[in-house]
């Protein structure tokens, strides 16, 4: 039995360098990581960083397109610095285009993070669990009605996506991670 059969591997697209990525190159990368038959292609959020670094859910939806079988994960979105009905979409539109190849790795980043948005750390957790919580809802209820002491939704939906997928019912691979001193 292959060594990739016993332990999937995964890599990290070429999507961030002290100079401009070159597109052919993650093009050459996704296809021959998923000819080869890694289970994953991860990229990161990286907005306001000191090298080039493109959106992740643009590289990644550029990859799904020239692939077949390997999973797309993002690792991590910074939570808390977005609206979660917009992270919802944006991952269930990657999950529908890639045929539910999609992976969603959440955190609450680090102080810079924070300072380069000029947004508070104080409701930072609270921001990151009930953003949890609100994609949750608009991945699995038809219709959803959330009142968090931040965000609040009445008769929200997936907007049709996710409808009529292969596998009904599915949502993307979810992932959280907290740092336990936060």
């Amino acid at each position: 039995m292959a060594l990739k059969d016993q332990i999937p591997f995964g890599m990290v697209l070429p999507h961030r360098s002290p100079d401009a990525v070159d597109i052919q190159v993650v093009r050459q990368v996704a296809q021959r990581a998923d000819a080869l038959g890694f289970r994953d292609l991860w990229v990161t959020e990286n907005t306001l960083d000191h090298v080039f670094c493109f959106d992740p859910m643009v590289v990644l939806t550029y990859a799904a397109a020239l692939t077949t079988a390997i999973r797309l994960g993002v690792a991590v979105v910074v939570l808390p610095l977005h609206d979660p009905r917009h992270v919802a979409h944006q991952v269930a539109s990657l999950d529908y285009v890639s045929n539910g190849r999609a992976i969603l790795g959440v955190g609450l980043g680090r102080d810079h993070h924070y300072s380069q948005f000029q947004m508070p750390r104080e409701r930072r957790v609270r921001r990151f669990r009930e953003g949890v919580d609100l994609i949750k809802a608009l991945w699995t209820q038809t219709k959803v009605n959330y009142q968090g002491q931040i965000f609040q939704l009445e008769g929200g939906t997936k907007g049709g996506i996710g409808e009529g997928r292969t596998r009904p019912g599915d949502v993307p691979d979810f992932e959280a991670g907290v740092h336990v001193g936060a």
